[in-house]
């Protein structure tokens, strides 16, 4: 983020003797560290972090959450019954009857279960005559498991059944079955050999019979099937054997085959039942060529396919992978492409808020100044392709996320007020819409009006506090607060992004929000495949080091203000007058200190301490003097682990906050002082 503005003279007096020479003051119960696995990111200081100035952020799936229509619920349905009635009924009632079990089997995305369905339709619709189809389906239901379907879910605790190998007498007996099968017939077995040879990990030997199929049986309803699974084997054997996603490795003589195969099937089935699997493997063909703009635009025409739910999960995984890419090489006519998928732009403009590298595929991290240049770069291009399709956001619902796109984006150029000026063009809608809340408030922060974030901040927290901003946003609320000459009221905001110590149950009458805040603070999407993460949650690390940066550097004043609201907690008002208490007694400033104080605590250590130090200021013999001193020296060696229970620097302390990095706690502690408006030579003071 923006350096916050040079604050009053007064700020770096506070810093001055600073608290961290208050090492007397340790927890007379042992302190609580923090516990599990640390998570080394590039960025490893505060300042740094503070510096890249990252923006929380919402993936493709959350936005589709936001806009698509309400997921339908799978239909309970007991299909192996449904399918052994299935002869008993009328051709038109038995049709009816798969449509509705394929509908309900999409719904849940059973894979296995919808092969074995589109299996069974095309059955019922194709020329096989009753008893033929009765034989058949009778056949295909004792062998379910082979083909992976399972109609007795496992109880708890069970594991599943695993599929049986194929083997060459099940094999044969396919053969047997097809060789005297009628015309009608035979392509329904002939794709199950296939099948069989697909499952078994024979992937060519499956394509040329999916093929064969294809060719002797055009007109058959297995013909599009076995083409669709003829486009898989394509796509299988233009990887070689060490392909991943991150290191796609293609054999280039195979492309241009699939490539002919996909026109093929495209020009054949423009409407058929798999055009929407036939999507995902172009896209996929696509995507392992670099063709990014037409990865995006089949994965994207997936998900408008309301028909179709079991393609949405993969279809919005590919599309955060391709935007992933898209942003290490943006070019122009890939962004034009994502410009006419609206849930893919606010995607992608959140995606560029969001990372730390500007290239995640160049095998370095990327220099903070460099992503910070990057974004100035690609923001604009990205409004400028979004505003090119601006009738595709004219609606209601994509409005505000409209302008909150290019608001964030001239913002994140530097272009403050004139991201002002997008959200306020919104109206009534900006409340009414968390996009725009958070824009705001980030765009005010940044054009150096901190007390109008804050509030538009705390606006987007109490109206949306289940919003995946929301975190990010009460993280920017602790900025916004500190750069207001609030340090204490950002102690509090911040504190609540830290997970509850284990054992401390929640406050009946507390925020939902609250405990979301704490018990997902540190969550972070996992990075798959190479592509850029969504970092979904806060580092509380961050957090951590940020509230200690304010507890030992901001004003007294600052920190004593929420101490005088009698509502504040015992416990956060304890952890503000000790903090207090310890940075004026290391500044010898008894008098003051005695204020924050029990009587008990003052009389146990610190009265004795000040009259020693009175004493030794008294002392004008040299001899005297260093007596007094000694004495001095040991009642503060005494009185370590004796006095308050939140000591600002220990050993203990440091861990907790700093981790890994606890040795070099004071170098820390001054690189991120500057950004809570501490000037002057910090480092040198510390």
């Amino acid at each position: 983020m923006e350096t916050p503005h040079t604050r009053r003279t007064s700020r770096f007096a506070a810093v001055k003797h600073g608290a961290l020479l208050a090492v007397a003051f340790t927890a007379a119960q042992p302190f609580a560290l923090a516990t599990g696995d640390f998570y080394e990111e590039p960025l490893q200081t505060l300042a740094d972090y503070l510096r890249l100035d990252q923006l929380p952020a919402k993936s493709i799936a959350q936005v589709l959450a936001e806009t698509g229509k309400p997921e339908r619920e799978a239909a309970k349905i007991d299909f192996q019954a449904e399918l052994l009635a299935l002869p008993k009924k009328p051709g038109a009632d038995a049709l009816a009857s798969l449509e509705k079990m394929i509908a309900a089997a999409r719904a849940a995305a059973d894979t296995p279960l919808l092969n074995l369905l589109h299996d069974v339709r095309e059955l019922f619709a194709g020329p096989a005559t009753a008893a033929e189809s009765a034989a058949y389906l009778e056949w295909r239901l004792e062998q379910v498991d082979r083909f992976g379907v399972s109609f007795a879910k496992p109880k708890p605790g069970e594991l599943e059944r695993e599929r049986p190998a194929p083997n060459p007498a099940f094999n044969a007996e396919i053969e047997r079955q097809a060789a005297k099968a009628s015309p009608a017939l035979k392509p329904h077995w002939l794709y199950l050999r296939g099948a069989a040879d697909w499952l078994g990990g024979k992937v060519p030997e499956s394509q040329v019979r999916f093929l064969k199929l294809a060719a002797d049986f055009p007109k058959h309803p297995r013909a599009e099937t076995a083409m669709l699974m003829a486009l898989r084997g394509a796509i299988w054997k233009t990887r070689k054997p060490a392909y991943t996603q991150t290191d796609r490795q293609l054999v280039e003589g195979e492309r241009a085959k699939a490539k002919k195969l996909f026109d093929e099937y495209f020009a054949k089935y423009p409407h058929g039942h798999f055009y929407g699997d036939a999507l995902g493997w172009l896209g996929a063909f696509a995507w392992d060529g670099g063709d990014n703009g037409t990865a995006l635009r089949c994965y994207a025409q997936q998900l408008d396919l309301p028909e179709h739910p079991e393609l949405s999960d993969s279809a919005a995984v590919m599309i955060e992978k391709t935007l992933s890419r898209l942003a290490a090489d943006p070019r122009d006519a890939a962004l034009a492409e994502v410009a006419k998928h609206p849930a893919a732009a606010q995607a992608l403009t959140y995606l560029v808020l969001n990372t730390s590298e500007s290239d995640n595929y160049n095998g370095k991290y990327d220099p903070v100044d460099e992503v910070r240049g990057w974004r100035k770069k690609v923001l604009p291009r990205l409004a400028a392709a979004i505003s090119a399709e601006q009738k595709l956001y004219a609606g209601a619902e994509w409005k505000p996320r409209y302008l909150a796109m290019l608001a964030s984006a001239a913002s994140g150029a530097g272009q403050h007020e004139q991201a002002l000026k997008l959200i306020d063009s919104a109206g009534a809608a900006v409340e009414k819409s968390d996009d725009l809340l958070f824009a705001r408030g980030v765009a005010l922060h940044r054009a150096k009006r901190p007390a109008e974030a804050a509030t538009a901040l705390q606006t987007l927290l109490e109206k949306f506090p289940h919003s995946p901003l929301a975190r990010g946003a009460r993280l920017r609320l602790g900025l916004a607060l500190t750069d207001d000459h609030r340090g204490g009221a950002a102690v509090l905001a911040l504190q609540k992004l830290l997970p509850k110590p284990a054992g401390e149950d929640k406050k009946p009458d507390a925020k939902d929000e609250e405990k979301t805040d704490g018990e997902e603070a540190a969550d972070l999407s996992v990075e798959e495949n190479g592509q850029y993460p969504i970092l979904s949650g806060i580092d509380a690390n961050q957090v951590r080091a940020l509230i200690d940066t304010l507890l030992n550097f901001a004003p007294i004043a600052e920190l004593d203000a929420p101490t005088q609201n009698p509502k504040l907690d015992p416990v956060e008002r304890l952890s503000f007058t000790e903090a207090i208490a310890q940075r004026l007694l290391a500044k010898e400033q008894f008098d003051e200190a005695k204020k924050y104080m029990t009587p008990a605590q003052w009389e146990l250590t610190a009265g004795p301490l000040a009259r020693l130090t009175q004493a030794a200021h008294a002392a004008k013999e040299p001899a005297a003097r260093a007596a007094a001193c000694r004495k001095l020296g040991d009642a503060w060696a005494a009185a370590r682990g004796t006095l308050l229970t939140y000591p600002l620097d220990t050993d203990g302390r440091r861990h907790e906050v700093y981790i890994d990095f606890a040795a070099d706690a004071h170098v820390r502690r001054a690189a991120s002082a500057p950004f809570i408006g501490a000037t002057g030579n910090v480092a040198l003071d510390l």
